[in-house]
């Protein structure tokens, strides 16, 4: 802004006469030659007449300028820049001014301008189409706001006041930062647009042909994006094999070599007819005694075998009770091919080799991972909860007595969900509803209840 200035803001007037190159005006104090109402403060005084007074506004003329140019940049300067502590920056701003003369400076002035009245700068300014930010300070000593307020009106501008702020605002003084100013920019060219904001791309696929390639790959593990894509086409879609890769890798699916090993959830329910676990677990006595339980489990109808109770475990009580196990089984071991067990050292070479006779392979759980004996950790879990953690326990003879009964109820009568919510051994009678009714048997003193309907 200045008297040199053919629009005041030379932005508002490249906006006008190039409305298909201008995205947007961000401007500072603009005001409007012609049309802009009066400033007494300035207005005042000639620019051209020899004046007897040299304070304030007065040092805008030419003599004035002639005697001494820099005495009116520095008032300029302090008038323009208001903000405290700004010394610096107003010091700065004449030292840039002094690189100029007045005759350059009045020349400026004098040159024409790009409107010669009120109606054609009207009309130039209505010519703005982009969107227009209007941006003054509270402290503006140079344009009063009504200046302002016509502009923003013939532009349809939007209005930003910074509080304590002068006509040339400070980066400080800004209660917003540069990054929100251009937001405010971005969000006034997208309400002005009318162009169609549609997504680029292709459309989306639809979320079932999502699911069921998804469905494909996690059943099929050595599936590749290739594989189920040549797979889709018999059921009545036809997707690209980048889309289809573009699907599973959106969901976290591997590709197929990295799959293609089962995990031991897997492998667990694909070999659970022919798999039997053991494992320990301990109770402690009302003297702190610690006992050992060994058990065994089978996988495929959750059976469990409680084989041995004792407070010093060694390798051979461990070994016989293992063939103790296998002559229990009888003919039903001739199914087995599997045992799963973990690392303990209490499980010796022995042991391993009295499964290996009967043709059943010992499987060593990986060090410190539970999950992949579930079966048994999840028993020992439900053990302890139903039962030795709800009683104290004496000694030995008292846990065997205790985990009998138990044992009993688990395998014949709990309802387990991984078996339709029936028992590992149900009850082979079939019972009359209509003249039965429901009877409860307490186990354990009362602590469960097995209830039977009895006729």
């Amino acid at each position: 802004n200045g008297p040199a200035s053919v629009l005041d803001t030379t932005a508002l007037a490249a906006a006008a006469l190039h409305a298909d190159r201008a995205l947007g005006v961000v401007a500072f104090a603009p005001a409007a030659p012609h049309m802009t109402p009066p400033r007494p403060e300035r207005d005042v005084y000639s620019f051209d007449d020899v004046l007897d007074v040299e304070d304030g506004w007065a040092k805008e003329n030419r003599h004035y300028w002639a005697r001494d140019f820099r005495g009116f940049a520095e008032f300029f300067f302090d008038t323009v820049v208001t903000e405290p502590h700004s010394t610096k920056l107003r010091e700065d701003a004449v030292a840039w001014a002094m690189q100029t003369t007045p005759e350059a400076l009045t020349l400026a002035r004098e040159a024409p301008r790009l409107v010669d009245d009120r109606a054609a700068c009207e009309a130039l300014l209505r010519k703005v189409s982009c969107p227009v930010v209007v941006v003054r300070g509270s402290e503006d000593r140079c344009q009063p706001e009504s200046r302002l307020a016509l502009v923003a009106e013939l532009t349809r501008a939007r209005t930003v006041l910074l509080d304590g702020a002068g006509h040339l605002p400070r980066a400080r003084a800004f209660f917003v930062t540069p990054a929100t100013l251009l937001r405010w920019h971005r969000q006034l060219i997208a309400r002005h647009s009318t162009y169609p904001h549609a997504r680029p791309g292709r459309l989306p696929v639809d979320r079932e042909i999502r699911e069921l390639v998804l469905r494909l790959a996690a059943e099929n593990p050595t599936w590749g994006h290739r594989r189920v894509q040549g797979e889709l086409p018999r059921l009545g879609y036809r997707l690209a094999a980048s889309t289809v890769w573009k699907i599973l890798h959106q969901a976290g699916v591997d590709p197929a070599p990295r799959r293609t090993g089962p995990t031991w959830k897997q492998f667990l329910t694909a070999q659970a007819d022919t798999i039997l676990a053991c494992d320990f677990f301990t109770v402690d006595t009302v003297l702190l005694k610690r006992i050992y339980v060994l058990f065994f489990i089978e996988l495929a109808t959750r059976h469990v075998h409680v084989v041995g109770v004792t407070a010093h475990p060694t390798g051979t009580w461990v070994t016989q009770q293992a063939r103790n196990l296998l002559m229990s089984l009888d003919q039903r071991a001739d199914g087995l091919r599997f045992l799963l067990r973990d690392r303990d050292t209490k499980f010796t070479a022995a042991f391993d080799t009295v499964f290996t006779a009967a043709g059943i392979d010992v499987i060593r759980i990986p060090p410190q991972a539970p999950r992949a004996n579930a079966y048994a950790e999840r028993w020992v879990g439900t053990v302890r909860r139903e039962c030795t953690d709800r009683m104290l326990i004496a000694g030995e003879r008292h846990l065997s007595s205790v985990l009998a009964e138990y044992t009993k109820h688990y395998n014949g009568h709990r309802p387990h969900r991984s078996l339709g919510q029936r028992p590992p051994n149900p009850p082979p009678q079939v019972v009359d509803l209509s003249s039965a009714r429901v009877q409860r048997r307490p186990i354990l003193g009362g602590l469960i209840n097995e209830y039977s309907q009895a006729a």
